[in-house]
């Protein structure tokens, strides 16, 4: 993916973020790791059968730290962008990378 599109999606993932809520509580652990690997593969039965037995895991976050959230996005996995958004996951994560993203950009451009 190159960096405009990624720059974009991760702008859009945040934008249509509504006022975190507090967050649910739970969501660590193997079967965090578990959801946020089915997330990223797009095993939407194995991700929906999770989240249902636990649902704090809309912000479970990976062995490296990655929530669900930020691995749906890098996966392009649009439904679990929006499913993961609408389930009130904290897009914290998602608005710190497209920030990230676009400093890296703007130092890029300003060395041309």
């Amino acid at each position: 993916m190159n960096w405009k599109n990624r720059t974009i999606l991760l702008a859009i993932a945040v934008s249509l973020a509504a006022p975190a809520t507090a967050q649910i509580g739970g969501g660590g652990g193997y079967d965090g790791e578990q959801f946020v690997e089915a997330v990223r593969k797009g095993d939407n039965d194995k991700a929906l059968d999770l989240l249902k037995k636990e649902p704090g895991l809309v912000n479970a976050r990976d062995g490296a730290g990655r929530t669900a959230l930020v691995s749906a996005i890098e996966a392009k996995q649009r439904d679990w962008t929006g499913e993961l958004l609408n389930s009130d996951a904290t897009p914290e994560q998602a608005k710190k990378m497209a920030e990230a993203t676009n400093r890296q950009i703007l130092e890029k451009q300003r060395k041309r």
